[in-house]
């Protein structure tokens, strides 16, 4: 609605908080039964790794200097990119 109202358009959009929030639970145990399939790593141990992956590679890391409202280094780094005009690749 704000979107509308302003004109501009929201990356935040009522489908996608319902596509963020909507659960998402995977059976296996057709294939288990059906094929004998049995994971290659255990749920548990998947699940870990997972998370871990996550915080190393994807969760934003906050700089202390030049920050504006706690926003993540890497969306700063790509709003200074674009207001100077330059296009580097950000690690």
């Amino acid at each position: 609605m704000a979107g509308a109202l302003l004109r501009i358009t929201l990356k935040l959009s009522r489908f996608n908080v319902i596509v963020l929030t909507m659960h998402r639970w995977f059976d296996i145990s057709a294939a288990a039964n059906d094929l004998q399939f049995e994971p290659i790593i255990p749920y548990e141990d998947g699940w870990t790794e997972t998370i871990a992956w996550f915080k190393e590679h994807w969760r934003p890391t906050f700089a202390m200097d030049d920050r504006v409202l706690g926003l993540a280094a890497q969306s700063a780094a790509k709003i200074k990119i674009q207001s100077d005009g330059t296009m580097k690749k950000i690690d």
